[in-house]
C-alpha cells in the first residue's frame, strides 16, 4: 500500500476508534536475515505501507518487495504464500516480523499514536 492510500486510511481508523488527535511516526525496520524481530505495537495502529513489487522482464513476472511475513492479531501479511487468501496491511498489539530471506529486509509502516491528554491539569496549591 502506498503511503498516499495509507495515511488517510490510518485518520479514518483512528476516528472510528474515538481518537481525534493523533500522532503520526514512520517507521522503517529492518529485520535482519532469516531472523524473526517482534515489535510491541500496542494499541497504536501499524499501517504497512510501501512493499514494492519488483517486475523482472525475463521471467515476465512479479515478485514480491519484501520477503517478511508479518503477523499480529489482526491478521497476517505474507507475500510469498498461496494460503491465504487477504493479506492484512494493518497491524496492531504483539507484531512479528519474520524474515524468510538471506538479505536484510525493510518494512515501513506508519505507526498511528493517540495523544492522550493529562486530565489532572490543575494546579496545586
Amino acid at each position: 500500500m502506498r503511503a498516499e492510500l495509507a495515511l488517510p486510511l490510518v485518520y479514518a481508523r483512528m476516528y472510528e476508534m474515538g481518537y481525534m488527535d493523533i500522532e503520526i511516526h514512520v517507521r522503517h525496520v529492518s529485520v535482519p536475515r532469516s531472523q524473526t524481530r517482534k515489535i510491541n505495537g500496542g494499541s497504536d495502529i501499524w499501517m504497512l505501507c510501501d512493499e514494492q513489487n519488483i517486475y523482472h522482464i525475463s521471467a515476465n513476472t512479479f515478485y514480491p518487495g519484501t520477503a517478511v511475513k508479518i503477523e499480529s492479531e489482526n491478521g497476517v501479511y505474507d507475500p510469498l504464500t498461496e494460503e491465504l487468501e487477504e493479506l492484512e496491511h494493518e497491524h496492531t498489539g504483539e507484531i512479528t516480523l519474520t524474515n524468510r530471506s538471506n538479505q536484510v529486509q525493510y518494512v515501513m509502516f506508519l505507526q498511528a499514536t493517540p495523544k492522550i491528554k493529562d486530565d489532572d491539569t490543575s494546579e496545586k496549591k
